[in-house]
């Protein structure tokens, strides 16, 4: 991102402007499991309590806790909801790839 935006003028359509820059950032990763061409840079940007990313992270999650979340990605802002995703996310290693059980 520093490279590709390392001038005023570069970064300047960005400014005051979320949507562009979670496109840029976040637009068309296939590592977070966003699709190219797309809006899901912006609807799978940093969202609820622990700011998960990404349209994969939303569907295995969504998976875990039995709701549709990467069909409504909002559902990450309840506070129930974003507890549940920190309970399961910490206790099935969703986050760092280690459960809370290998340090215990």
């Amino acid at each position: 991102l520093a490279e590709a935006v390392s001038t005023d003028a570069a970064a300047a359509p960005y400014v005051n402007n979320p949507r562009g820059l979670a496109l840029f950032v976040y637009g068309g990763r296939a590592d977070l499991g966003n699709r190219p061409a797309t809006t899901d840079g912006w609807e799978f940007r940093g969202n609820g309590q622990i700011q998960i990313t990404g349209r994969g992270l939303f569907l295995r999650l969504g998976e875990m806790l039995c709701i549709d979340l990467a069909g409504n990605p909002d559902l990450a802002l309840a506070l129930d909801t974003s507890v549940d995703i920190a309970v399961m996310g910490m206790t099935r290693g969703v986050f760092t790839g280690r459960a809370l059980d290998d340090y215990f």
